[in-house]
């Protein structure tokens, strides 16, 4: 008997604004940088890839580039996704 599975996509379990932060803030607090923009990538996903290009004011194929996994965004993109998506980040010590 064999199983089989179903591939895993975390964007299934984002259905509230709660969800969405608890998943970018664990992502943003691992080690590695990368975590975090694929995190954004997967709530780009669920907010529509081309309503954030065009509120980000972001081409739609540099804003998949730079949420790919090959993708490294600089500083003012990320601003700019996050802003169109209305999130914003904090600061703790």
């Amino acid at each position: 008997m064999s199983v089989e599975l179903a591939p895993y996509d975390p964007a299934d379990l984002l259905r509230t604004d709660e969800d969405i932060r608890a998943y970018l803030t664990d992502a943003l607090n691992d080690d590695n940088p990368s975590v975090f923009v694929i995190a954004l990538g997967d709530v780009v996903r669920i907010r529509g890839i081309e309503n954030v290009a065009r509120q980000s004011g972001l081409d739609l194929q540099r804003l998949q580039a730079v949420l790919s996994t090959h993708g490294n965004p600089q500083w003012e993109t990320i601003h700019r996704i996050l802003k169109s998506l209305d999130i914003h980040l904090q600061a703790a010590a």
